[in-house]
């Protein structure tokens, strides 16, 4: 698979800017009362109505894009060429997502914890709720043909990542003997040829399902940020932040650190629980990530998040943080190899990006929460470093 050409590069001036910061200022760190502050609906508005909206504007593109690969795969399940389109068209579509995955904002976020959440994102791509033994269920008994599969189908049977197994994943299913499609001799009653058209099938099924949420929600975005569903702006502007959070949770915790075998929810082979494990693609996903950070930090129209915090006189802040970004980043792109493999053979090659993402990370639960006076939910607070 091809990687993803970048678009940044890591300067000297870039480098020496990061050694002669000092780490996050926790106690230094003063807070700045935003009620008043006139950089804050401008950002919001520019957020939704650009950043988001133009990112969802692609995704639509895309995504049909990969539909319409995914009918010529499936129209004829014997043509590798067809087979590769599809699956390098998904890479396309999943790349394009991975920006969005910071701005899980109302609609986009979860139900659970998500304010105005609708779960948009995980019916888009719910890794890593992600369940083979399912996928390859579904696939055997063809339930995908279902009229209301999708409204019934649970998010580890659908969305980006079950594509990614279906188009990538070997052959043979990951359920164990124990329980249908082997108990029950399916799954052996299925040549080769067979599970491929069914897989291209029920891929299909969901890349058509995706569609329709990338367009209401594009349509949606379009209009103006959902200010209705708070308090004030202010606790608007804390909603993006906790969608920049993912950059905590999911980049440095479950994409990082739980393959690395740094977490307690894994001891053995932790390395086979990287993101994009069947497309043998991980940090190409996390390079997406931060440039959807860094279109948050930089806006459009309005300054973006930077401006918020020069609006309070932290321009040195708002630096450093797009400087980290833009280092990461770097970082990433001279991986050229699988991240499975990295951790695999060679884990310590990591650890410069684990620091940097570290210092990144608490530059968001520390110093901006600080003086933006944001609120830090749960699954972050708890994380020290």
């Amino acid at each position: 698979m091809a990687r993803m050409d970048g678009n940044w590069s890591l300067t000297a001036i870039g480098v020496l800017f990061l050694a002669l910061q000092p780490q996050a200022c926790r106690d230094e760190a003063t807070s700045h009362t935003l009620n008043d502050n006139t950089d804050v609906k401008p950002f919001l508005t520019d957020f939704a109505t650009n950043v988001v909206s133009e990112r969802l504007a692609l995704m639509v593109d895309q995504n049909a894009v990969l539909v319409s690969a995914l009918e010529s795969a499936s129209a004829d399940a014997s043509n590798a060429e067809a087979l590769s389109t599809a699956q390098q068209e998904w890479f396309n579509t999943l790349i394009q997502w991975q920006e969005l995955e910071v701005m899980q904002v109302a609609s986009l976020g979860s139900s659970l914890t998500t304010v105005g959440g609708e779960d948009v994102r995980d019916n888009i791509y719910s890794w890593p709720l992600n369940n083979p033994c399912r996928i390859d269920q579904v696939t055997a008994t063809q339930d995908y043909t279902s009229t209301d599969f999708i409204d019934k189908a649970l998010v580890s049977m659908r969305g980006l990542d079950a594509i990614e197994y279906l188009l990538f994943a070997s052959l043979e299913t990951e359920c164990p003997s124990q329980v249908p499609p082997l108990s029950d001799g399916t799954w052996q009653a299925l040549s080769d040829s067979d599970i491929q058209g069914r897989r291209l099938d029920y891929a299909l099924v969901l890349a058509e399902a995706i569609q329709v949420e990338l367009v209401a929600e594009q349509a949606l975005w379009a209009e103006e940020f959902p200010l209705d569903l708070y308090e004030s702006d202010v606790k608007a502007l804390n909603a993006v932040f906790n969608g920049m959070l993912y950059a905590e949770e999911m980049i440095k915790e479950r994409k990082l650190h739980h393959p690395l075998g740094l977490k307690d929810e894994c001891s053995v082979d932790c390395h086979l629980e990287v993101e994009g494990l069947y497309a043998g693609i991980s940090t190409e996903f996390l390079v997406a990530n931060l440039r959807g950070l860094a279109a948050i930090v930089e806006g459009t129209d309005s300054g973006g998040f930077r401006q918020v915090l020069i609006g309070v006189g932290e321009e040195g802040i708002a630096d450093e943080f797009e400087q980290t970004i833009e280092v990461l980043i770097t970082q990433l792109e001279e991986i050229d190899e699988p991240l499975v493999d990295v951790i695999g053979s060679n884990p310590d090659k990591l650890d410069d990006l684990q620091e940097d993402l570290s210092n990144l990370t608490s530059l968001l639960k520390w110093d901006i929460a600080t003086v933006l006076e944001m609120e830090i939910p749960q699954t972050s607070a708890g994380d020290n470093d």
